[in-house]
């Protein structure tokens, strides 16, 4: 972990009120009910702060909707405010993540950067794990709040 790195998820911590050292340990936050995950990447000249999450499986009824979608979603940029969503190499569940640039980022900028990350993930993960006769109503609402996102 860079020593540039390290001082942004500090900055986090204290924009936030959370604990540094839990935060720089964990490198995750809960948020509703979104696990957030926050990884350093990029290169030295262009760092990155990746965000991921995983969403859910969706039932066998929907897998292939589900896909289409997500794979619409991401063709366009429908919906994902520059992020992606895909399917885990480990298995049928639902992933959303997202880079930011770090260079000009602070604690107050990546907050509200993960906080609107977390929104269209709820968002989507509602969609991903909805019943088949929920689906319809949830997809407009996330094409809805990416839109807005």
């Amino acid at each position: 972990m860079t020593l540039a790195y390290s001082g942004l998820l500090t900055q986090l911590a204290q924009h936030i009120g959370i604990d540094a050292g839990s935060l720089l340990a964990q490198q995750v936050l809960r948020i509703g009910e979104l696990d957030v995950f926050l990884q350093q990447g990029g290169t030295p000249e262009a760092p990155e702060v990746l965000l991921c999450s995983v969403l859910g499986r969706p039932c066998a009824q929907r897998f292939a909707e589900v896909l289409r979608t997500l794979m619409q979603a991401n063709h366009r940029g429908m919906g994902t405010a520059g992020g992606t969503l895909g399917l885990s190499p480990a298995g049928d569940a639902i992933s959303w993540s997202q880079r930011r640039a770090a260079r000009d980022l602070d604690g107050a900028m990546l907050a509200a950067g993960i906080a609107g990350f977390a929104a269209l993930g709820q968002a989507w993960m509602q969609y991903v794990i909805a019943d088949p006769g929920e689906a319809a109503q949830v997809s407009a609402h996330v094409l809805d709040a990416g839109m807005r996102a």
